[in-house]
């Protein structure tokens, strides 16, 4: 699990004149997600795919339903990691997803929380 960005970015690489990105030395001083130059906002959509499989992996263990898609959310990245949030409807409430890993997928972390969409009635 630990490279899967970095292998789906790598998968992306065809043939150098189709190709819609191209290794260059490696610099152990830059960031992983520069070791491979894609566009930002592909680099994003992979982040938000793992994002979306992990919280959905969670969400199939717990309350046995896979309900977050990738394409809902936008993943961010911040310093060293991945961040990504989403909400749906579930039941008489919502899921909420929290995910987060390093820049290379590792370190996964997966919160998901129940909010419960009750209003209170006070008799009169």
């Amino acid at each position: 699990m630990k490279p899967i960005i970095l292998l789906l970015c790598s998968m992306l690489v065809s043939s150098p004149e189709g190709a819609i990105a191209q290794k260059r030395s490696v610099n152990p001083s830059q960031p992983l997600i520069d070791e491979i130059h894609l566009d930002a906002t592909i680099v994003s959509k992979l982040a938000a795919t793992l994002a979306a499989t992990l919280a959905n992996n969670e969400a199939k263990k717990r309350f046995g339903v896979t309900p977050f898609s990738a394409t809902k959310a936008d993943a961010t990245f911040h310093g060293d990691h991945w961040q990504w949030q989403s909400t749906v409807g579930y039941g008489k409430g919502d899921l909420r997803a929290t995910v987060s890993f390093k820049q290379d997928g590792s370190e996964p972390k997966v919160e998901i929380v129940t909010l419960v969409n009750e209003t209170s009635s006070k008799p009169q």
